[in-house]
């Protein structure tokens, strides 16, 4: 039992030593990466740029990502010294593709650089694009001009003339029986949109009708057949976006008021109080008008946008409506 406490005893004090060691070693690590850091500080405030040269490349061992940046600094701020740089350029890149590759997001932002101007390698505007795509979010894009030789731009994505954060649009929109009509909305993760739909002609009617006879047709009455009809609408409704895709395909429901108006043509053998053979009657049993339900879909391609769906007034019929509109 003594042995053995003995021997527990001596494994405890080898473990504590182990971790003072440990605790010791990375103090002394980082005292020593701040000196070399400090001195060349030091050394660029009195512009004693070999000197800061001197110093900083002491960080490339560990990769310090302070040290290559200023390193970098003096290579952009004097072209004389990017002779006497090679080494500490190529080496300083090898780091950054170390780090950028961990995700490091100072390396990656870094190493944009030494694509685009090629430090410590070639020039090569394609890897910049794809290490800027890797250091921004989605919402930024890549700007590389034809010239190989241009540099990458960072550019932020704009959706809108409003904002970044959505599309806004306008629509054309029309249905069979309204063929003028207007959409504007809002879309991004989820959307909305106000619409309006109307009819472009009117129609001069001198009697009411039913689906059967007319009211008031005249004295004698004679004898008549129904020939052309029209429906004069107009409606206006707002709803919602759901998105089934982002950024491409949205299912849309909403709802509003519509105002359904069904005229038929009269033609009679004998002639109207008006002298014509035939005249214009308004339908009372099949117009109608009242709450509005619609369904729909919006695709969008790159700036265009294209909706469609049914709607109906009611629950009395069904409309087929289109749209055509572009991102603003």
């Amino acid at each position: 039992m003594e042995a053995n406490s003995i021997g527990i005893a001596k494994n405890i004090r080898m473990k504590k030593r182990f971790i003072v060691f440990f605790i010791f070693s990375a103090c002394i690590l980082s005292i020593r990466a701040q000196d070399y850091n400090i001195q060349g500080d030091k050394a660029m405030e009195k512009k004693d740029y070999q000197d800061a040269r001197s110093w900083y490349s002491d960080g490339l061992e560990s990769c310090n990502i302070y040290s290559i940046q200023r390193l970098t600094e003096i290579w952009k701020l004097l072209p004389d010294m990017r002779e006497s740089m090679r080494y500490p350029m190529l080496k300083s890149f090898e780091c950054l593709k170390q780090l950028a590759e961990k995700k490091n997001q100072e390396a990656m932002m870094l190493i944009l650089d030494y694509y685009n101007l090629g430090i410590g390698v070639e020039r090569d505007t394609v890897q910049a694009a794809f290490w800027l795509l890797e250091a921004f979010p989605k919402d930024y894009r890549t700007e590389i001009p034809e010239n190989s030789g241009s540099e990458a731009k960072i550019v932020k994505s704009q959706k809108s003339l409003l904002s970044d954060r959505f599309y806004l649009f306008p629509a054309y929109t029309a249905t069979p029986t309204m063929p003028v009509g207007a959409t504007i909305g809002m879309f991004d993760k989820y959307g909305f949109y106000l619409t309006y739909r109307t009819s472009i002609e009117s129609v001069n009617y001198e009697y009411k009708c039913t689906n059967s006879e007319v009211v008031g047709i005249g004295i004698e009455k004679p004898p008549f057949r129904f020939e052309k009809e029209k429906w004069i609408s107009s409606m206006f409704s707002g709803g919602i976006f759901i998105p089934l895709r982002k950024d491409k395909w949205y299912f849309s429901i909403g709802g509003g008021y519509g105002v359904r108006d069904y005229y038929r043509e009269i033609i009679t053998e004998q002639q109207f109080k008006s002298g014509l053979q035939n005249a214009w009657c308004y339908n009372t049993e099949a117009s109608y008008k009242g709450a509005l339900f619609e369904v729909g879909a919006l695709f969008k391609w790159k700036k265009l946008i294209i909706t469609g769906g049914v709607n109906s007034v009611k629950f009395k019929d069904l409309d087929i409506y289109l749209g055509l509109g572009v991102t603003l």
